[in-house]
């Protein structure tokens, strides 16, 4: 009977909380996600657009999201409609970023 080698899964490394970009939508809309959930993505990268839905360039008009930091698309909403302010997605970087202060966590 031949041995077989159990490898065991390879851990991520601990990534500081300041270095956590929470992206939010400056608009109300339709979020339409241009990456994957578990993606490395890269500092300027198109994460999503946010498609108008009211107003006179309603379903004519986006407006991109993009990353304003390197890392693993972490967290993406499972609700597709959007209001402005509303957290869209989470990038887990590994620079700490300087607006990220104070309480770190959010629900």
């Amino acid at each position: 009977m031949q041995k077989t080698e159990v490898i065991p899964p390879k851990t991520p490394p601990a990534l500081p909380f300041n270095a956590t970009q929470i992206l939010k939508s400056q608009v109300s809309g339709l979020v339409c996600y241009r990456v994957q959930l578990g993606q490395v993505v890269a500092e300027g990268e198109l994460i999503a657009t946010i498609l108008l839905l009211d107003g006179p360039n309603a379903f004519r008009s986006s407006v991109p999201i993009y990353a304003g930091t390197s890392g693993i698309i972490f967290s993406m909403m499972l609700q597709k409609y959007t209001w402005k302010g509303e957290t869209i997605a989470k990038i887990a970087g590994s620079k700490a970023l300087p607006d990220r202060t104070g309480v770190l966590l959010e629900a």
